[in-house]
């Protein structure tokens, strides 16, 4: 049996007197006690709230003898005033101060395994394993288990000196803290400190006191947890019986319980005050030693209910370590082991009259009017955060390294000019432009987007995906189209029902919440019935009886019953038990996610983030047995009068060492060993507060910008503010909100931004920044840099890395307060114990009977609310009286000021900035603006051609030493507050069995449906433009000259054209309409100069375009029309805007209440302009794109190819690509913020949808249908400033299928031959557009019997035997009548010209044809195998 597992915790102390809280100036504050207000989780309308954790209020900070933290001015009793003096001075009263709250402050930190959820999964089992009821409950339980920390914690002072000497203390003294003792306030000791020596808990109670009204939500304001024995030099320590709470650190519904020792005292901390005999030490030297322990074995992390497995693996999953030189059978030990968490601080220095050295002090140095730039950023990201700040300090030599944690300057200009590759893959341009993208696509959020089936038989290789058979399958008479259609409709039902279902199971709770937090409920009592009612229990017949299946039906039952039915229908389809025995073979793919953009980031900057630097290692462990040191008298002593029960193990030994071994300063590690220098500042979180100033959305455009963070100055869109707005007529009436939130404090910033650094220069090829170079010495002596990483400068900049002083955090709770909604701690109506399922809360049950609900419905209407209860509706909580304004906003645009920030630490020192003070009674015109943040590029106000920033209120901010913007203002662009999506699919026209167009006419292309409408390749050689059918197939060309400036090929020429009946099906109208675009009419001057420019413009926009794009892949040139130009493909594409459920509603109850469909008529005004493609970004494929009429249900699926949109590409508009007739416009209409189209939000309610038309064919009418012209190897994309940028690809499968039926050949002759072709067309031998694929699958292009002089035609060409032929034209034998003659062709094997001098005899022949690549010139394999998309 192995001795306990010791593992180290950190351990700090705070000293608290006078001096420390009677400070003057700008300087740290100390915050009274705020403990958490569970008197507001009653469902009382006078006393409920949207959190139970106040504000940290300082007004009443200082003096210290007005702070109630340890003065008891508040409470003291009531003198007659003095007329002469109407102020009482509480500072020269004696007992103004409560000397029993002065002292040293212990905070025990608790290991990162502690803090962890676990699931059945992870082996964490707290229910009864010998239970099987318990055991099944725990199995099916959807809510987490967070692991039970230590209850019993042995706290021993050392004390080395003291003052007065006359009182006489023991030289080492102790006391046990049982964490976990519940008590009753009328249980509580007359003389206990509420405030400083218990905890108020939240503990459920499953039996509540049936004698005390409304017992269990009443009770909470009324229980305790926390004890503190007597010490255990004076008297023996023993358990009693008494009340517990199984304590972990998130069954007390408070974030910041574990770590703010103000809501956990003598729980995870404690006050020593030094009292003895009722005096007070003033002085006292001493060192800290605390031991915490499972007051059960079972409870332990590796005990029975702990980790399941080899001691390896659990230590492991508790983010701890063994010793390198653990032994085999250590670590595949499976023993029960007790865990004992242990910690040292020495030399705490406590003197009740000099305020202790901070570092807190010089944090305050960095706020407040004196100083240039406060330390403050606001970015997208955490990282964009930490990259703004250091971009705006990057030439400041003095305050920067102060603010950054004292590191050199050239550290920041490292990291910066690493800036992209931080978030870019490589170093090549394309990938630092798309960091740069990648940085604003990194501030949304995710929501599951649903799913969608996909069709999952076994394709051929490289071929495109099998498509179902159209063999109906069984007595319903269906195919497996029709299953995989209904499929997708019903997959795409359920989801939104499921979306639905959640949101109205959350407005079932808000109204809950506004009746009990409305003062006049009573009043309003069946509004609240029927708005309740009709969300859920409608059907529900009086009394409670069943329901009435031809009733109507609530909106939750409705959703609830159409979940089941969609549900079946599915299963119905797919067994998803059994595959073999569903009606199609699918496959079930996650759609595309739906986002939100986050709330801006704020960071502080030289304030450290007080975590303990080794908390994200894995802590190194040791056993009991492996600690030595030497007894001492004095814990003999202690241990002599310390009783274990024999349930918590065998640590009576292994405590008693920890002790000596701490006693004795010999421990031989320095984790859970510290030494205390000065007075720690640790912050647990940061309270903001900030005005919102909406921006009107006319005042918003859309323009393409480039980042001042990017080197590469690639254009953006943004969204900007033109017109200036502080006009003096625009500050009459704002329409502005205040919001609030914290911040809780995460070891997150500088420890990511080292990870990341070291991962970006482990990749090899990155462009290594000179300072981290290896350096190479040449034979002369001279030094040079060959590019590679110095290991050593990489390990020495890394850890300057992570000395960066951040702390940072979303400022959440923004975005809520727009949308009137609250977040915080607060009263639910169900309860969700850990590891068990939801159960209703009596007294909320009590509520909703008091409402008209029967006892049956109102206890389903609570389990119907489930878990959507995390935020609470304003209700009359909010009052917005007198506004003018709609508080409410479906839509944020704006700009935003932070008020004030109070950083808070876990022993409530406060930084706040500005000071606390009077708010002036006649608001100045101008509000003062205390708050001047480093702003990030995407929130950086608009820039006025004046150089000023353009700012609801004027500013004077200059910008930094590096030229970085500071302002109050953080510029909050357009976006959406609730997730949404861009929708992107390729489409295809929708068309019955007879080929007759539907209504709407596109349809999203299925997994197998070809995408592509046609293809235009430039051939160079021929100067022509030729167009091939969507398949690969050739149809015509059109090359300059002629008697009407264009020519047009022969349709199919040179091959034999297909049957009349297969030609529209072959051959898009699409195709065909933008040909016409291009071809003159001989009676009519101007369309033939039309139809002129029209060609120009094309070819133009074409060269130029495929001059700015990459290279094709290698293996492109294995297919044989590599060799005149590179393809582009002309695509079908629509995009939505699609929200993930319908547009929210408001939730305030006092003030101006919008009318009835306010909000969803809002969202339906706006539009969102956005951008296709992008030239600057050469990894977008979108060279031009044209208008559709949409698909609406009056479309045709007609494009209207007159108006080119396209890009002002290098070379593409010169004299010879624009017309000479200033009469005749140029077709391109460059895509300007101007031309962008447009999209508007939208949501479908499947239930309202007519059945004719179906949920797939209503979303495809909200589709915005452009026709595109794109590079077929590379994405598109989509750009909107609102969401992430959009990409689309086309599947591979498409491109080599086209590529492999594309032929490459040109125009050539007259050429002079000395031997004649032959004179009669071979019937037998038609040149078909796949004849020359045929005959080079069946190897017969090659006669190998024929000589080199057997060859009519000779040209001098690369290649060998058979790899071109002759196409060579003639009459038919029966030519048609008239004068469209069709001239039919031969193939011919062309032979090589070997250049010598030759007298062939006459005679010699004139012809002219094309010549025609009859296989590529570079053998696939010699490419390499794969697909041909690009990479």
């Amino acid at each position: 049996m192995l001795d306990p597992v010791c593992i180290p915790i950190n351990l700090d102390a705070f000293i608290l007197n006078k001096p420390v809280v009677d400070t003057t100036g700008n300087n740290v504050l100390i915050a009274p006690i705020t403990q958490p207000d569970y008197v507001g989780l009653r469902l009382d309308n006078s006393v409920i709230q949207h959190d139970v954790l106040p504000p940290v209020d300082l007004h009443s900070s200082r003096p210290a003898s007005v702070n109630p933290r340890i003065s008891q001015a508040y409470s003291t009793r009531l003198d007659p005033v003095v007329i002469k003096d109407p102020k009482p001075d509480f500072g020269s009263s004696e007992n103004s101060i409560i000397q029993s709250r002065l002292g040293v402050y212990l905070h025990w930190s608790l290991p990162r395994g502690y803090r962890t959820g676990s699931s059945a999964a992870d082996g964490a089992q707290r229910a009864d394993p010998n239970d099987p009821d318990q055991m099944q409950k725990s199995a099916a339980a959807p809510n987490p288990i967070f692991r039970l920390v230590p209850n019993r914690w042995l706290v021993v002072r050392v004390l080395k000196k003291h003052e007065p000497p006359e009182i006489n203390p023991p030289p080492v003294d102790a006391w046990v803290i049982e964490s976990d003792r519940l008590q009753k306030v009328e249980d509580l000791p007359g003389d206990i400190d509420l405030e400083t020596e218990v905890t108020p808990f939240l503990a459920y109670d499953s039996n509540p006191d049936s004698s005390i009204a409304g017992s269990l939500l009443h009770a909470q304001a009324e229980k305790y947890i926390g004890y503190r024995s007597p010490s255990l030099v004076k008297q023996v320590y023993s358990e009693t019986s008494t009340p517990r709470v199984p304590l972990s650190v998130m069954n007390s519904s408070n974030p910041v319980f574990a770590d703010y020792t103000i809501h956990n005292p003598n729980v995870f901390s404690m006050k020593d005050n030094f009292e003895y005999d009722g005096k007070y030490l003033t002085y006292a030297l001493c060192d800290y030693i605390v031991v915490g322990w499972h007051s059960s074995l079972a409870d332990s992390p590796f005990g029975d209910n702990g980790l399941k497995g080899v001691l390896s693996g659990r230590v492991e999953n508790f983010f701890c370590k063994l010793a390198d030189d653990a032994s085999t059978d250590v670590q595949r030990s499976k023993d029960k082991l007790a865990a004992l968490s242990h910690g040292t601080i020495s030399n705490v220095e406590y003197n009740a009259n000099v305020r202790p050295q901070t570092d807190a002090d010089k944090y305050v140095e960095n706020f407040g009017q004196g100083v240039a730039m406060e330390p403050v950023a606001v970015g997208v990201t955490p990282l964009d955060s930490v990259l703004t700040f250091l971009h705006a300090h990057r030439d400041d030599k003095t305050d920067g390294e102060n603010i950054m944690g004292g590191i050199p300057s050239d550290t920041a200009k490292i990291l910066l000019d690493m800036a992209e590759l931080l978030h870019a893959s490589a170093d090549d341009y394309d990938s630092r432009v798309k960091a740069a993208d990648l940085i604003s696509g990194q501030s949304f959020r995710t929501a599951i987007g649903g799913f969608s089936w996909h069709y999952d038989k076994k394709k051929t290789s490289n071929g495109p995906p099998q498509s179902p058979d159209d063999l109906k399958k069984d007595g319903a008479g269906k195919t497996e189209l029709d299953y995989l259609n209904d499929l997708n409709r019903l997959q795409q039902q359920l989801d939104i029902t499921n979306r639905m279902l959640a949101l109205k199971r959350w407005e079932l709770f808000a109204e809950f919440f506004k009746y009990c937090s409305d003062v006049n409920n009573g009043k309003s009592q069946l509004r609240y019935f029927n708005e309740m009612q009709a969300l859920f229990g409608i059907e529900t017949l009086p009394g409670g009886a069943n329901t009435d299946p031809k009733g109507p039906k609530s909106i939750i039952q409705s959703l609830l019953d159409t979940q089941k039915t969609v549900t079946d229908g599915i299963k119905a389809i797919v067994n998803v038990d059994n595959p073999s025995l569903s009606k199609i073979p699918v496959k079930k793919v996650a759609a595309d996610t739906f986002r939100q953009r986050t709330d801006p980031t704020l960071l502080l900057a030289g304030i450290d983030p007080g975590w303990p630097a080794a908390f994200l290692d894995y802590l190194q462990i040791r056993f009991g047995g492996d600690i030595k040191a030497s007894a001492s008298t004095e814990v003999t002593q202690i241990m002599n009068n310390l009783n274990i029960p024999t349930a918590t193990g065998l640590i009576k030994p292994t405590i008693e060492t920890l002790l000596n071994e701490a006693r004795s300063g010999s421990a031989d590690t320095q984790i859970g060993f510290k030494i205390w220098t000065g007075q720690p500042f640790c912050p647990i979180f940061v309270e903001w507060e900030a005005m919102f100033y909406e921006i009107p959305a006319s005042q918003w455009t859309v323009a393409l910008g480039s980042s001042p963070m990017s080197n590469n100055n690639q254009s953006q869109v943004r969204y900007i503010t033109p017109n200036p707005l502080h006009e003096p007529a625009k500050l009459v009436d704002q329409d502005t909100r205040a919001v609030s939130g914290r911040i809780l404090v995460l070891p997150q910033p500088s420890f990511t931004l080292a990870a990341i650094v070291r991962q970006v220069l482990d990749v090899a090829g990155v462009n290594v920044p000179a300072a981290l170079q290896q350096e190479v010495a040449a034979k002369d002596g001279t030094k040079s840099l060959n590019g590679k990483v110095d290991q050593d400068k990489l390990d020495a900049f890394v850890k300057k890395v992570e000395k960066l002083k951040f702390i940072s955090g979303d400022l959440m709770g923004f975005t809520d307060g727009l949308l009137t909604l609250g977040t915080g701690s607060h009263v639910k109506p169900n309860v969700r114990e850990q590891g068990q399922g939801i159960k209703v809360l009596g007294e909320a049950k009590d509520i909703l009977k008091k409402i008209g609900f029967s006892d049956a419905l109102a206890e389903q209407m609570i389990i119907q609310m489930g878990g959507e209860t995390a935020r609470t509706p304003f209700g009359t909580l909010e009052d917005f009286e007198g506004s003018s304004f709609q508080p409410f906003k479906g839509i944020q645009h704006g700009q935003l000021v932070l008020t004030k920030i109070t950083i808070v630490d876990k022993f409530g020192q406060a930084i706040s900035w500005p000071l606390p003070g009077r708010k002036p009674r006649v608001p100045p015109p101008t509000p003062n603006f205390a708050i001047h943040p480093c702003i990030a590029d995407q929130l950086c106000p608009t820039i006025l051609p004046d150089g000023t920033l353009n700012t609801v209120f004027p500013v004077a901010d200059k910008a930094t030493s590096s030229g970085m913007v500071t302002s109050p203002f953080i510029q909050i662009t357009p976006a959406i507050n609730q997730t949404s999506r861009i929708n992107a699919n390729f489409l295809r026209k929708d068309l019955d069995a007879d080929g007759k167009l539907q209504s709407p006419p596109w349809t999203i292309c299925n997994d197998w449906d070809n995408p592509i409408v046609g293809w235009i390749l430039v051939n160079y050689p021929d100067s022509s433009l030729q167009f091939f059918t969507g398949d690969g197939i050739f149809y015509t060309s059109l090359r300059f000259g002629g008697p009407l400036g264009t020519v047009t090929g022969i349709e199919w020429a040179p091959f034999v054209s297909p049957p009349p009946d297969q030609e529209d099906k072959l051959v898009s109208k699409q195709l065909v309409d933008l040909i016409k675009e291009m071809q003159g009419d001989p009676t009519d001057t101007t369309k033939t100069e039309t139809a002129q420019e029209y060609l120009r413009a094309m070819w133009g926009m074409i060269n130029g375009a495929i001059g700015n794009m990459p290279f094709p892949p290698s293996q492109y040139s294995a297919y044989a029309n590599a060799i005149v130009g590179k393809p582009l493909a002309i695509v079908n594409v629509g995009w939505s805007l699609e929200l993930a459920e319908p547009p929210l509603k408001h939730q305030h109850t006092l003030g101006a209440q919008p009318p009835a469909g306010y909000e969803e008529n809002v969202m339906a005004e706006y539009r969102f302009p956005v951008k296709i493609g992008d030239k600057d970004r050469p990894f977008d494929g979108v060279v031009c794109y044209w208008d559709t009429d949409n698909n609406t249900s009056t479309s045709t699926a007609t494009t209207s190819f007159n108006n080119i949109y396209t890009y002002p590409y290098p070379n593409s508009i010169t004299d010879s690509t624009t017309s000479p007739n200033p009469n005749i416009p140029d077709p391109r209409t460059m895509i300007e913020p101007d031309t962008f189209p447009t999209l508007t939000p939208y949501f479908i309610d499947p239930t309202t949808i007519d059945e004719n038309i179906g949920l797939l064919k209503a979303k495809a009418e909200k589709l915005l249908v452009k026709t595109l012209l794109i590079d077929p190897y590379t994405p598109l994309h989509l750009y909107t400033g609102i969401l992430p940028i959009k990409s689309l690809q086309l599947p591979g499968w498409s491109l080599e299928a086209a590529m492999k039926n594309m032929t490459a050949f040109f125009t050539l002759g007259p050429l002079l031959l000395t031997k004649d072709v032959p004179k009669e067309y071979d019937a037998s031998n038609p040149v078909k557009a796949d004849s020359w694929i045929k005959d080079q699958n069946s190897n017969t292009v090659t006669d190998a019997s024929k000589k080199e002089d057997a060859f009519s035609i000779k040209l001098p060409i690369a290649g060998g035997k058979g790899m071109w032929n002759w196409l060579q034209p003639y009459v038919g034998p029966a030519p048609p009548a008239g004068a469209n003659k069709r001239p039919l062709y031969n193939a011919l094997a062309v032979g090589q010209e070997p250049g010598v001098l030759r007298d062939d005899p006459a005679p010699y022949t004139f012809v002219e044809g094309f010549l025609q690549l009859a296989r590529p010139l570079v053998d696939e394999a010699s490419v390499g195998a794969g697909s041909v998309v690009g990479r």
